[in-house]
């Protein structure tokens, strides 16, 4: 028996060696799309043998034991494979369309990571299936997350609840970096929290390392090395620093303070009103990245350790608040860019990766004023490439927003004219 054995293997290698050689000979495009096919035409296969496996019952130990190619993958990608032939063996039909080239198998991986929390079900929603067949494959798992989420969701429970429920944070090795790795879940409202404290630190860090005026290639460290030491700094307590950034004071602990020598609140609890309107009198509470209506405990749990600002609007959506002039904004005039433009008017990223930029810069010709509405708000990468490009940002009147049909501001950038081009001081551009 082992003589044929040995034998039927040596066919299906020979087999498979004349097809390899086949699709390396073939032109380019075409031989790269047939081993392509092939892959999802094999992988089909195998999957449809471990789930034929399982049902005449071989044991989950030994599948997953078979899922390893004679130990020449790793757990994990075993553990991949098991959980991808467990939703072949519910539904029959993923396999075809794997084989098909229908679905591709981090789409499928995201079905069957489903069907592992759901009791198999989602194997075999066909709405689901389709909508991730109708997907690219970074959008699979996301699909799959909403599916489990709506099917968990049976009304008593916030979606700020269900994040918590699911907090996590482990430890383990990369193998393609070779470094040792950490990973961590959690609600939007405390993941936010870290993200702004990092982001804070780690732009301390890009000054001291030569901000804008030094070329990001001479550099001592990467974005991504300074995040990580941001990171580091903050959880083992070693985030002192007295830095200056922007005009505005660091406390002890690198967090932005309202006054010099003082400690802001960690939070920010922002109430919007708009005058002369009837429903001026409601007060919507935000997280600090704009996230809308949170729990009443998370909104208690702010108002222990927040500043309460506001800002006012006119019926047409101006800003009625300015400060003095000044070099660098105020934190009143901070919050009023912040509740006015919601992030970076360039690219959209969120507040807390954001600075106060002059329109017409300070130092300029023009000589710019710290107004709130001479100014706008811009992430570091933005406003680093204004700078770098001469360039002007300006805004104009848009189509009315559908929520409120208040006329909004559409960003735009022009090539700066001389006049609007900020002097050097002592090796650094002004803002």
């Amino acid at each position: 028996m082992v003589g044929v054995g040995a034998h039927a293997q040596h066919d299906w290698d020979a087999r498979l060696a004349v097809i390899a050689a086949e699709m390396t000979a073939a032109s380019g495009d075409v031989g790269l799309h047939a081993a392509q096919r092939a892959q999802g035409v094999f992988n089909a296969a195998e999957l449809s043998i471990l789930a034929d496996m399982k049902r005449s019952g071989t044991s989950e130990r030994d599948a997953r034991k078979k899922a390893t190619a004679g130990g020449t993958r790793t757990k994990n990608e075993a553990a991949r494979k098991k959980k991808q032939s467990d939703a072949v063996d519910k539904n029959a039909d993923l396999a075809n369309d794997l084989a098909s080239g229908e679905l591709g198998s981090e789409q499928l991986d995201a079905i069957a990571n489903a069907a592992e929390k759901s009791n198999g079900d989602a194997a075999t929603d066909s709405s689901l299936i389709d909508e991730i067949k109708n997907s690219n494959a970074d959008e699979a798992g996301r699909i799959a997350s909403r599916w489990i989420e709506r099917r968990n969701d049976d009304g008593t429970k916030s979606r700020h609840e269900r994040q918590r429920e699911k907090r996590k944070v482990w430890f383990g090795y990369d193998p393609a970096s070779g470094c040792e790795a950490m990973n961590a879940h959690g609600d939007n409202e405390s993941m936010s929290d870290i993200k702004r404290r990092v982001k804070e630190l780690a732009n301390e860090l890009y000054l001291k390392d030569g901000g804008r005026d030094l070329p990001d290639d001479q550099h001592p460290r990467t974005h991504a090395q300074r995040m990580y030491d941001a990171f580091h700094q903050l959880v083992t307590g070693n985030a002192h620093t007295s830095t200056t950034m922007a005009g505005t004071t660091k406390s002890h602990d690198g967090r932005p303070a309202s006054t010099p020598g003082s400690t802001s609140p960690r939070n920010m609890m922002h109430t919007f009103f708009t005058v002369d309107d009837e429903d001026a009198a409601t007060i919507r509470a935000h997280a600090p990245q704009g996230n809308g209506y949170l729990p009443d405990h998370i909104i208690a749990k702010y108002s222990c350790d927040s500043v309460v600002t506001g800002t006012v609007f006119s019926e047409q959506g101006e800003v009625l608040w300015f400060g003095r002039q000044k070099r660098h904004a105020t934190p009143a005039q901070t919050a009023a860019m912040i509740a006015r433009d919601e992030g970076c008017v360039i690219c959209s990223a969120d507040p807390s990766h954001c600075q106060a930029h002059h329109l017409d810069p300070y130092n300029s010709p023009k000589q710019g004023e710290t107004n709130v509405e001479d100014m706008a708000m811009v992430c570091t990468d933005c406003h680093h490439w204004i700078h770098q490009e001469h360039l002007t940002l300006y805004w104009q009147l848009g189509p009315p927003d559908p929520t409120t049909g208040k006329p909004r501001r559409t960003w735009h950038v022009r090539p700066a004219t001389p006049d609007e081009i900020a002097a050097q001081t002592h090796g650094r551009r002004a803002a």
